[in-house]
């Protein structure tokens, strides 16, 4: 049975290269925004329950060092499966 024998309902559609840089962009900003608000609100709602007392200011300064670490990391992984998936 070749690749041409397989039923239409489950062959695999045709795919595009990828996902495009601009939204692989996109999507990592989204997170990365969506991260920052929660990861001011997690500083500064349960470090208090830690013991931790920091001013919302600091908070946020150090919420704009972890989600620019994560927006990086976010980009890089979707920019790698979307090179491995073209690669196949």
């Amino acid at each position: 049975m070749g690749s041409d024998d397989v039923p239409q309902m489950y062959a695999r559609p045709e795919v595009r290269s990828g996902q495009s840089r601009k939204i692989s962009v996109v999507e990592s900003v989204v997170s990365v925004l969506l991260g920052y608000v929660m990861t001011v609100l997690i500083q500064y709602l349960l470090f208090p329950l830690f013991g931790f007392s920091i001013p919302l200011e600091q908070s946020m300064v150090i919420s704009v060092f972890i989600v620019s670490l994560a927006f990086v990391k976010n980009y890089g992984i979707r920019r790698l499966f979307v090179y491995l998936e073209y690669r196949r």
